[in-house]
């Protein structure tokens, strides 16, 4: 038992390790990719922006020589069109985020209840070992 018990801790130790370095690294990861998606989605969203308010500068500066009236009705419109871009890119976004953070957890609880039970079968078969050491010496 003295031999096992160092053993199997040291099993146990190594085991453990690697489960938590190939979380580490699953997690990095996820957290590299989140960070690139995010990143490209904003770069998307700078670069769709000023494209946009060249086309409706454009836009305007050929209606309103034709027609005053109908500018402030435009602006209103753009602006609405712009709010609403932005709304749907940060929902978008948050929403990610969010399955992103989920995930990681729904990781971290299996990964620790895998590890809990490993120790206690771990310790149910320690006991026993040593029940079964103390009966054979009681014999």
């Amino acid at each position: 038992n003295t031999v096992l018990v160092p053993n199997l801790f040291k099993a146990n130790s190594l085991l453990v390790l690697n489960l938590l370095k190939v979380n580490a690294h699953l997690v990095l990861n996820l957290f590299e990719a989140i960070s690139l998606l995010v990143s490209s989605l904003f770069k998307a969203n700078t670069l769709l922006v000023p494209s946009l308010f060249k086309a409706i500068s454009l836009l305007v500066l050929s209606l309103f020589k034709e027609n005053a009236l109908l500018v402030p009705n435009l602006f209103e419109a753009i602006s609405l069109l712009v709010l609403s871009l932005f709304k749907v890119n940060t929902l978008l976004l948050l929403n990610l985020l969010k399955a992103n953070y989920l995930v990681v957890l729904n990781l971290f609880t299996v990964n620790s209840l895998l590890v809990l039970n490993l120790y206690n079968a771990r310790s149910k078969n320690l006991v026993t070992g040593y029940k079964t050491n103390l009966e054979n010496h009681m014999d």
